[in-house]
């Protein structure tokens, strides 16, 4: 991303910043080839907004894109956040959708969000619901042999589950750019 894609990134990014209030935490991770954090979940205070305009500012491009690796930067974010919990919480994913580095197709982000990194995969109660609930919604996505199946005592078919309102982990995308993958 680089020329005009960065800086409507950065335009909507202050703008974000404009429209939260002290009660809201803003947090930037930007991707490229590494995946850093610019600043940690941060109270948006009128003493914490230069600081944030002037961090905002200085993103610059520097090379390709691990849009996954960002995502899941910023999902973990959210979820291991501390203090007071607010009842929304979103990842916002600002990108021109041009995945080239890392897990670059659609069905293996998914799979990213929903199983997360191997390691870390059966470490917390809240990570276990977020891939059951995200199972149910994207998984009829993946391809037949990636399916989990389920036993069930039923024969009946289950109904998908469904997020509720107060998901922490809910996702939102923007793409720039005219060549951006609207697929991502």
């Amino acid at each position: 991303m680089s020329g005009d894609k960065i800086n409507l990134v950065k335009e909507t990014l202050l703008f974000v910043l404009t429209q939260l209030t002290a009660k809201d935490r803003l947090c930037l991770i930007v991707y490229d080839n590494r995946v850093e954090s610019v600043f940690e979940l941060t109270y948006v205070t009128e003493e914490s907004r230069s600081f944030l305009e002037s961090k905002i500012n200085s993103v610059t491009t520097r090379g390709c894109t691990n849009l996954c690796g960002g995502l899941l930067e910023g999902m973990r974010a959210v979820t291991s956040r501390t203090g007071v919990m607010a009842d929304v919480a979103s990842v916002l994913l600002l990108t021109d959708g041009l995945a080239n580095v890392g897990i670059s197709s659609t069905q293996g982000i998914l799979r990213a969000m929903i199983f997360g990194e191997k390691r870390k995969r059966r470490r917390r109660r809240r990570v276990k619901r977020r891939r059951k609930i995200i199972w149910s919604i994207y998984g009829t996505l993946l391809p037949k042999k990636q399916k989990k199946k389920r036993k069930t005592k039923k024969k009946k078919k289950e109904e998908p589950q469904t997020v509720s309102p107060t998901f922490p982990d809910t996702v939102y995308t923007f793409g720039y750019g005219s060549d951006h993958n609207a697929n991502m």
